[in-house]
């Protein structure tokens, strides 16, 4: 073999054994490479972990989503430039029936017709009254005591609908109420509510209220106000005699709710010979009393007024403005 071929094999093997077992290898290579695989492996798991803890963080954020909703369901909580409204059941009452007497003639409002009849925003103040108590869905009827010699009656809406029931009315309020209330008893009313007909600003919160407290307490009860201002009583010549304690005093109101027997008893005690409700019967809580039945007072609202005088309509009709939106 030539000199010069042995001289290329000996750098030839020297190459091999320093790309071997030198420094930069094939050897370091493959162990850099064994570190590279691991280095891999162990990044993949962490991206595993990660996917993890991102499912995880999703789940919170539902679970979080969940909680701040039932939280603005239940607890009524809103989010900025959000509205809430939020729907509570109403209480289920049992059937209640409603005696309106309505043939007066209202002589002090000196309108030339009977003040039910009088228009307020293009109803008139029969119809507010009555459309107060058919909204409420546990009204089964409503009993409306009206004059024989009525014609104005006949010629409303209210006439026509399947709840309103006309009865006769009677010489005074008591005698119509009596047979208003009769003819709910025959009906099969446990429960009754006397209502003024010029009484058209009642709102269904008070009327609940009221429905409510005699439930509660069984026996009659009648919406009422405290007495704000100071108190005289007078001699006939309308000179003070004395300034009354106001302590405990109450404007009586209506609606006036009691057990349909219980009214129908009292009432009929106070009838006289002549077959009509004693004229010292000016309301249905006055006949509960002499009965000797308990009655309650549930505060109402002062916007409940009875229209009697000419001035009264036009605090009605603001009244009814704000109760109609």
């Amino acid at each position: 073999m030539r000199p010069v071929n042995i001289l290329l094999l000996i750098v030839f093997l020297l190459l091999q054994h320093r790309l071997w077992f030198g420094h930069n290898g094939l050897q370091f290579y493959n162990q850099h490479r064994q570190e590279v695989n691991e280095l891999k492996q162990g990044n993949d798991e962490l991206n595993k972990r990660n996917e993890l803890l991102a499912a995880d963080v999703n789940d919170l954020k539902v679970g979080l989503e969940g909680i701040e909703e039932r939280a603005r369901n239940e607890l009524g909580m809103i989010r900025e430039n959000e509205t809430f409204f939020r729907l509570v059941p109403k209480k289920k009452f049992p059937p209640l029936a409603v005696v309106i007497p309505a043939a007066g003639v209202g002589s002090r409002m000196q309108a030339g017709q009977a003040k039910q009849y009088l228009t307020l925003h293009d109803k008139t103040i029969l119809e507010h009254t009555v459309n107060r108590f058919l909204a409420l869905d546990f009204v089964k009827k409503v009993y409306l005591p009206v004059s024989d010699t009525d014609e104005m009656f006949a010629q409303l809406p209210l006439a026509s609908i399947d709840k309103v029931v006309r009865v006769a009315g009677g010489k005074e309020r008591a005698d119509s109420v009596l047979n208003g209330l009769k003819q709910a008893t025959s009906d099969g009313c446990d429960w009754v509510m006397v209502h003024d007909a010029a009484r058209p600003c009642v709102t269904e919160e008070d009327i609940r209220s009221l429905y409510q407290v005699c439930l509660d307490k069984n026996h009659a009860g009648i919406l009422a106000t405290p007495v704000r201002d100071t108190m005289k009583r007078s001699n006939a010549d309308n000179e003070i005699t004395a300034t009354v304690d106001r302590k405990g005093l109450w404007h009586a109101l209506t609606p006036q709710c009691s057990k349909a027997s219980n009214l129908q008893v009292a009432l009929e005690q106070q009838l006289q010979a002549d077959g009509r409700v004693s004229k010292a019967i000016t309301d249905e809580a006055s006949a509960l009393e002499l009965a000797g039945y308990p009655v309650s007072l549930v505060q109402g609202s002062v916007k409940n007024i009875k229209i009697t005088l000419p001035e009264d309509l036009e605090l009605a009709e603001f009244y009814l403005s704000g109760i109609n939106k």
